[in-house]
C-alpha cells in the first residue's frame, strides 16, 4: 500500500468520501487473488525439483501442502490454516508454505499481496530443551544399548564420553 506521505492526491480528490472509495477498491485488489494448491501443485513440483534440497525435504513440503490442501487468498486464511495444530505440524507446514510463497512470488503473484501473506504467518518457536530423564528411564536406555549392533554402541558411547564433540558422531 502506498504511504500517504509519498502520495498526494489532487486536491479535488482528496475529499473523504473519494479517499473511502479509493481505500476499499485497494482492499478489494488485494483480496482478488487466490493461491490454490491444487492449482499451482504440479508447477510447484516443478519448481521445488529444481532446486538442490534433499529428496526427503522436498517429498516431506509436497506430503505437508498435500495434507492441508491451502486455498489462500487473505492472511486471515493463513493464520486459520495454523490454528488447532500441534507445533511440529505448525512448523513442518510453516517451512511448506514458506516454499509455497516463494514459489508463487516466481509464478508472477503480486508481491505486495505474497508480503501481506508473511505477515500473516506464524513465528517459528525453537526453544531449549530442558527435558530431564528420570533415573528409571535412564536405567532403561541403558538396558536398551545393551542389545544394539556393536559399531552402533561404539557411536553412542563415543557421544556419551564427549557430549559436547558433536563432530566426532558424524565421521564414525
Amino acid at each position: 500500500m502506498v504511504s500517504r506521505q509519498f502520495f498526494r492526491l489532487p486536491k479535488e480528490l482528496a475529499n473523504p468520501e473519494v479517499i473511502n472509495f479509493l481505500s476499499s477498491l485497494l482492499a478489494h485488489i488485494q483480496d482478488a487473488y487466490t493461491l490454490s494448491w491444487k492449482e499451482v501443485r504440479e508447477d510447484f513440483i516443478a519448481w521445488l525439483n529444481s532446486r538442490n534440497l534433499d529428496p526427503e525435504y522436498k517429498q516431506s513440503i509436497i506430503s505437508n501442502l498435500d495434507r492441508f490442501a491451502p486455498k489462500i487468498s487473505s492472511p486471515i486464511d493463513v493464520s486459520k490454516l495454523f490454528s488447532g495444530l500441534s507445533l511440529g505440524q505448525r512448523h513442518c507446514l510453516l517451512y511448506s508454505i514458506r516454499n509455497l510463497f516463494n514459489f508463487a512470488e516466481l509464478a508472477g503473484f503480486p508481491e505486495f499481496w505474497i508480503q501481506k501473506l508473511r505477515k500473516a504467518l506464524p513465528k517459528d518457536s525453537i526453544g531449549v530443551d530442558n527435558y530431564v530423564p528420570s533415573e528409571n528411564e535412564i536405567e532403561c536406555s541403558i538396558r536398551k544399548l545393551r542389545r544394539i549392533p556393536l559399531k552402533y554402541s561404539l557411536n553412542v558411547s563415543l557421544v556419551v564420553l564427549f557430549p559436547h564433540h558433536d563432530h566426532m558422531a558424524t565421521w564414525i
